[in-house]
């Protein structure tokens, strides 16, 4: 013990360590010459480029030339504003370089802070999750046995630092670059070669033992290396706004509105004369006050604020800190998402251990059909989980174990045997067996086709049910003795479209207990049932022991053959022993030759398990060899039974894939197990799994050399020796490896036999013309078919090969959202690809069903500190409550874009509407029809005011439109276009013909011949009254002493084109929704931004010196009421042919994505 503690480090200076290296490769990474490269979307589309500000600063400069009265004296006032507007877009061009060079940023400020928060909660004690049951697999584990305070502990993997010292278990990949004890260099993935040793002298194998190797690497570094290296992927949204206003504006709209302004100015100017501002200096003002309009100065701080909002909702509606950030566009992308992938299994889609699903027993008792015989009887079981109240008084979701038959207790006899037989041999040995099936890696991986499975797992449940309790073992003295027994059988040979299937190696684990009251011992033994089988020469039926046939022999391999390859199946048998096995031998293993001789099936009881007297029975007698062991224990047993475990899925996992696939959001699956398990589990889900519907990602292994050498003689020439053990010749590890299945399936009858048996009840494979291997994936898309992006399971996955199909599905315009562990740090790489990652706490669940929940996990234990750096690398960190959020926050943001979309084509509408209203007066020869104050006022508060309004409806939609997201695509089809370019047209165009068209009526009815169309006061017009001077001195004219000036008619224009506005941005509130469905007025945020449009254009009109009674004059207004009308008509009429085009693509869309994959399977 002593020397134990000096190995490791202790947890303080593991813990000081992983801090400050986690801050030093956050400063390295800050450092490197791409740390401060703009984020990729945000230079993408979101802000203005050079050309843009180039537009701007010209088009000011000429505003501030032409800022001129009637008089050609320059108006300070007007001068000053646009001055104002030049300082703003240099700040403007700073604020944004800023912007996109910090936004990137903002991850290493965010992992920083997390550090320094850990830091200062530094826990007093490190509480470290319990040692787990799990066979060693080519996938990385999420903890590592390392020394920590002197004893062996679970720690993750993540946590590990230079100078902690790790076990390695017998199988276990290198989770880090480490080097053992003894000198040997490992680097990250790789393994030590294990000799396995017998004793010469008993036969009996070694376990392999653990070795001890120091790290020689931080993890966190790799990890946050890779999270902080994650940038994001354009979207179709983004596409679509850098073509709208990169493209389109910057290079078609605002240079075509310049010169035809120009062009039109210029003639202006020819044709003016000293009463007309085309005659002054104001003629340099005008093509920039007609370019100003589409240049929208405020649409970084829009779209910056509208991202900001939108990330608050989201962390609203999630129950996120306030403190949440997040340098995404989240809203924009949870929009887009098409497919969501699951990563993780345990703890995330199902239960953290498997469940009881089927009890198979032997009974007398008639079956279906009502004949009676001895037959095996399956009894199904089901696994509820439950919500309850733990001893500490805090909820927790336990599971619960029920019979689905009522009249179950029928068969209680045939279950007690059984049932006494699991709780002799449960997972009160589990550590024993955790080295056993450690061993047995080690061997699997010498034997062909061959896997290592923790199929003996807690099965507690099953004997609680039945009454049996912790007073039922008083009948036994003393721990139990362990041996295990395995056998180097080569697995079955895979069926055709089964890729990586590998066979359970058999093996079978025994405890012997020792009498209480007598002097035998009885022996309980689990394992794979072609091996346990094979030791029984009897079965239990429910009343008596009695012989156990061929027939039933067959059928209870069968059934194994079949519940294997899907989940976990157990062989349970028992056995009374009369002899006493060595204290020195316990716990080691038994090699059971290839050629052993079966168990013959007598047909009569064999004395040792009779009732007579045991008097001959010599009880001195000790077993100290192999043979001795075989003969003694793993010979004339009785089955008991068979029992079948699977993975049972969440409630909560289940319910988020039926609302994914509601949404047209598809669920994927990537399984880590192989093709058959993998199909039942996902069926399980919800998640369609037969022909045609899941893909392989293993690669295809080449065909094995077929030898009939001498191997293959051997084996058959080979004749078991009744007498002596050491006599009996097993196969050699070499000859194992160049031995081919198929060979011995035709050289041996009963093998070939089996063989025959085991394809016609194995599981339909998926024969499908589908790629297998995720490096051919790639050439099917290309030259076959799509069927790859539509498939929802993939199996045989590892983090590689995730990788790179998240990769493909992303190239073939699929947004991915990537669902995982916040436990298993492995996953970083592939978080950083997903357009969109969550990381999800576990379910906690106890080692022992029959145990309380957990202790809740303490604030700072070892596995939160886990588990917050590895949400390093995710956008969320959820529970399995939020998570079922995500389906309706996918809907919100859908509603929320589609808001957004009409929200930006109105504000690009509406200032095309202005900048044309512009135009037309120019080439209609009428005086200004909009002066720079109007121009100012309309451009840089109406409109963006109007853009909100619209916007910001209620986050979560009332309606119940599904709105299906498109493929991400950077290419607008030409359909788009058009609809976008006519809506404008039909929409907006004919307003800014009417504007002009009543500018003209109202000054032919307001002028005379000496000053009609000029822009002085009409000084001969008896009519009008007098009018007031204005309030304000920013003018552009100067006003004249008679009311209905021009300068009165363009404040009536004003008001009128500001009404208009606000009419025509009614039917962007509510984009999809009729106006008798979802009135404007609904949404508060308008009413409020069409009142403050409005206010501010009367109070604008008051200052400057307009009569209310002049500006409300009834024949304007009564043309404004038939106008309006005529717009609210177009308006529906435009949107419900939109909705009825909406709704018809939406219609495709769901049937397309609603087709199964299946539906034409020849089976």
């Amino acid at each position: 013990m002593a020397e134990e503690q000096e190995l490791g480090l202790s947890s303080d200076i593991a813990f000081d360590r992983l801090i400050l290296e986690a801050k030093s490769s956050i400063a390295e990474c800050k450092l490197k010459p791409d740390a401060h490269r703009p984020n990729k979307v945000c230079t993408f589309s979101h802000y203005f480029c050079t050309r843009t500000f180039l537009f701007i600063r010209i088009s000011l400069i000429f505003l501030i030339v032409g800022s001129v009265d009637i008089e050609n004296r320059i108006t300070y006032s007007s001068a000053t504003v646009y001055a104002l507007l030049l300082l703003y877009t240099i700040l403007l061009e700073v604020w944004q370089n800023r912007i996109r060079s910090t936004a990137f940023q903002q991850k290493y400020r965010k992992a920083f802070d997390a550090i320094l928060e850990m830091e200062k909660q530094k826990p007093t004690k490190f509480n470290y999750n319990p040692k787990s049951l799990e066979a060693v697999t080519d996938d990385v584990a999420v903890c590592q046995s390392c020394f920590r305070d002197g004893q062996v502990m679970e720690v993750p993997r993540i946590l590990l630092v230079i100078g902690d010292v790790i076990t390695f278990r017998p199988g276990q990949v290198a989770p880090c670059n480490c080097e053992t004890f003894d000198g040997r260099v490992l680097a990250e993935g790789d393994r030590l070669s294990w000799d396995i040793k017998s004793d010469k002298k008993s036969g009996f194998v070694d376990p392999l033992e653990p070795v001890y190797a120091r790290v020689t690497c931080y993890p966190i570094k790799n990890h946050l290396e890779t999270a902080l290296s994650a940038d994001d992927s354009p979207l179709q949204f983004d596409y679509q706004l850098q073509y709208m206003i990169h493209n389109v504006f910057e290079h078609y709209v605002i240079p075509v509105a310049l010169l035809c302004s120009i062009l039109g100015t210029i003639v202006r100017f020819c044709y003016s004369d000293d009463e007309n501002l085309f005659g002054t200096r104001f003629v340099f003002a005008v093509p920039s006050l007609t370019v100003l309009p589409l240049l929208i100065l405020q649409l970084p701080l829009l779209l910056h604020f509208v991202k900001f909002i939108n990330n608050r909702e989201v962390a609203k509606f999630l129950g996120l800190p306030d403190d949440f950030e997040s340098c995404k566009d989240l809203v924009s992308i949870l929009s887009s998402i098409t497919g969501t992938s699951f990563v993780d299994k345990k703890g995330i889609l199902s239960c953290a251990h498997p469940s009881i699903e089927k009890v198979v027993f032997a009974t007398n008792q008639a079956d279906e059909s009502g004949t009676l015989g001895i037959h095996l009887e399956v009894m199904n079981l089901s696994s509820d989980q439950e919500p309850t109240i733990n001893s500490s008084g805090q909820p927790s979701n336990k599971w619960t174990l029920s019979m689905d038959d009522p009249n179950w207790q029928r068969f209680l006899p045939n279950l007690l045997p059984l049932s006494y037989n699991l709780l002799l041999n449960s997972c009160k040995q589990s550590e024993s067996f955790h080295q056993f099936v450690d061993h047995l890696a080690v061997v699997a991986t010498k034997v062909p086709r061959t896997i290592a499975t923790a199929n003996r797992r807690c099965v507690c449940q099953l004997p609680s049910l039945l009454g049996f309790t912790s007073k039922s073992l008083d009948n036994f003295q003393g721990p139990p003795k362990i041996l295990g027994f395995y056998k180097k059988q080569p697995g079955e040979a895979a069926l055709p479209g089964l890729t990586k299937h590998r066979t359970p190696i058999e093996m079978a684990f025994c405890t012997i207990h020792d009498d209480a009251k007598s002097l035998h011992s009885h022996l309980a033994c689990q394992g794979t049932a072609n091996l346990v089988v094979d030791a029984c020469t009897h079965i239990w039926n429910g009343t008596e022991v009695i012989p156990m046939s061929k027939r039933l022999k067959s059928s209870v391999k069968d059934f194994y053959l079949r519940h294997s390859m899907t989940g976990h199946c157990l062989a349970v048998s028992y056995r009374p022993c009369f002899s006493k096995l060595a204290t020195s031998l316990a716990g080691k293993y038994v090699e059971v030759p290839l050629n052993q001789e079966h168990s013959k099936i007598e047909t009569a009881l064999p004395r040792s398990h009779s009732n007579e007297s045991f008097d001959e029975i010599d009880y001195t007698k000790t077993v100290r060899t192999a043979d001795s062991a075989i003969d003694q224990y793993f010979t004339g047993q009785i089955l008991c039974g068979l029992v079948v475990l699977h993975y049972e899925p969440i409630p909560q996992s289940v319910s988020i894939i039926e609302k994914l696939d509601q949404i047209c959001v598809r669920p994927v699956y990537f399984s880590k197990e192989n093709e058959l398990r993998s199909r039942v589990f996902a069926e399980k889900l919800g998640i369609e799994a037969g022909w045609n519907c899941h893909i392989s990602l293993a690669e295809e292994e080449s065909a094995p050399v077929r030898k009939a050498g001498v191997a293959h003689e051997q084996f058959l020439a080979q004749k078991p020796s009744r007498s002596k053990f050491w006599r009996r010749i097993a196969l050699s590890e070499s000859n194992l490896e160049s031995l081919d299945c198929e060979s011995l399936a035709r050289g041996s009858p009963s093998l070939r036999k089996m063989s025959v048996v085991s394809a016609k009840m194995a599981p339909i494979p998926n024969i499908a013309r589908l790629p297998t291997g995720v490096q051919n994936v790639r050439p099917h898309l290309d030259e076959v078919d799509n069927v790859p992006l539509l498939v929802g399971l993939f199996t045989d996955s590892n983090t590689s090969a995730v990788e790179e199909m998240i990769e493909i599905m992303q190239e073939n315009g699929e947004v991915v959202m990537v669902v995982g562990s916040c436990r298993n740090a492995s996953n970083s790489m592939i978080y950083s690809k997903a357009n969109i990652s969550v990381c999800v706490d576990d379910v906690e669940e106890p080692a022992c069903r029959l145990l309380d929940h957990p202790v809740e996990s303490v604030n700072n234990n070892v596995m939160q500190i886990s588990s917050r750096l590895t949400a390093l690398a995710t956008d969320f960190r959820l529970d399995h409550v939020k998570l079922l959020k995500m389906s309706s926050l996918i809907v919100c943001a859908r509603h929320r874009m589609s808001s957004f979309r009409h929200s930006l084509l109105f504000i690009l509408y509406a200032s095309l509407l202005y900048s044309v209203t512009i135009l037309m007066s120019t080439f209609f020869f009428l005086p200004i029809i909009f002066t720079h104050s109007q121009t100012i006022l309309t451009s840089f508060l109406h409109i963006p005011v109007l853009f909100l309004g619209t916007l910001f409806t209620s986050f979560e939609p009332k309606s119940k439109i599904i709105r299906i997201a498109p493929k991400n695509s950077s290419e607008i089809p030409k359909v788009e276009k058009l609809k976008t370019v006519s809506q404008f047209i039909w929409q907006f165009v004919p307003s800014a013909v009417y504007i002009n068209i009543l500018f003209l009526i109202l000054l032919m009815a307001n002028s005379n011949l000496m000053c009609s169309f000029s822009d002085i006061s009409c000084l001969f017009n008896t009519d009008g009254s007098a009018g007031s001077q204005p309030l304000l001195e920013f003018n552009e004219t100067r006003l004249g002493q008679v009311s209905l000036s021009t300068e009165t008619i363009r404040h009536i224009i004003g008001l009128q084109i500001t009404v208009i506005y606000c009419v025509l941005s009614s039917s962007f509130v509510y984009g999809l929704s009729s106006l008798w469905y979802e009135f404007p007025i609904k949404c508060l945020l308008w009413d409020a931004a069409v009142i403050v449009c409005l206010i501010t254009q009367i109070g604008y009109s008051y200052l400057r010196g307009v009569h209310l009674s002049d500006l409300f004059s009834l024949l304007p207004l009564g043309i404004l009421f038939i106008w309006i009308c005529i717009i609210v008509i177009v308006n529906e009429l435009i949107k419900i042919r939109r909705i009825r085009q909406f709704t018809r693509e939406q219609r495709r869309t769901k049937f397309e994505f609603d087709t199964k994959l299946g539906m034409n399977s020849p089976y």
